[in-house]
């Protein structure tokens, strides 16, 4: 279980196979808005290309406190691999990001008095953006609880579900 600073809230999950360039740039983009209330765990599932970017991406988690790299020995299926996460996570909440999206990450912070006052959120799903043809799409999505939907612009373009 990696170690993270008492006062997160939740950890960013990146679970990755051989998208090492894409994951790399995502990580460079998103590394500003990294702080003490969400670290990241990145979780390579053994991956066999481009280790070049993935040696990188261990050299950025060694040098950051709030990243953390893991590479397993053997390739456990995406679902092992996301299921690892809960075995290494001990923060309350989990953000999944998957290693080919480019989430925004401008809400984040803004969740936390969220979170402390909404016990019933269940897990956070971040809107993304993606590059297609050289042009960047954001998709927004909503804010889901068990009696009630939000829209993107009342929750900063983050998504939340309840437990159902």
């Amino acid at each position: 279980m990696f170690q993270n600073d008492m006062s997160a809230i939740g950890t960013i999950c990146i679970p990755t196979y051989n998208r090492g360039a894409r994951l790399l740039s995502m990580l460079k983009e998103v590394l500003p808005a990294v702080n003490d209330f969400w670290p990241i765990l990145i979780s390579d599932n053994a991956s066999t290309s481009e280790l070049q970017e993935y040696k990188e991406v261990a050299g950025i988690a060694a040098r950051h406190k709030n990243v953390h790299y893991s590479r397993h020995s053997k390739n456990l299926r995406f679902e092992g691999n996301l299921l690892s996460f809960f075995e290494n996570v001990s923060t309350q909440y989990i953000v999944v990001i998957s290693d080919e999206d480019f989430p925004c990450m401008d809400g984040l912070n803004s969740l936390v008095p969220l979170l402390s006052k909404h016990r019933d959120i269940g897990a956070i799903r971040s809107s993304m953006e993606n590059t297609r043809n050289g042009k960047r799409s954001k998709y927004s999505q909503a804010v889901l609880w068990e009696d009630r939907t939000f829209l993107p612009a009342d929750c900063k373009s983050i998504q939340l579900f309840g437990m159902v």
